[in-house]
């Protein structure tokens, strides 16, 4: 999980806005390459990881459920 500053999240927004809205104008005109189009995918799933809430996991609810899923076998 990665963890930033709102500040520094604000900044990632809109540099990810700005690249999209320039593939956006680019592509219509032939002028985005299969490398361009790679990277910007790579930095959506990186904002999409820090824009996640973060998973938590209760190990007692998670133990309870796998021990009545066996008894019903």
């Amino acid at each position: 999980m990665v963890v930033i500053q709102d500040g520094q999240l604000a900044v990632l927004l809109r540099e990810v806005q700005w690249e999209i809205d320039a593939m956006a104008f680019d592509l219509p005109a032939g002028r985005c390459t299969p490398e361009r189009r790679e990277q910007l995918a790579e930095v959506l799933v990186k904002l999409a990881e820090v824009l996640r809430p973060p998973m938590v996991i209760d190990r007692q609810t998670s133990a309870s459920s796998v021990a009545s899923d066996t008894r019903g076998t």
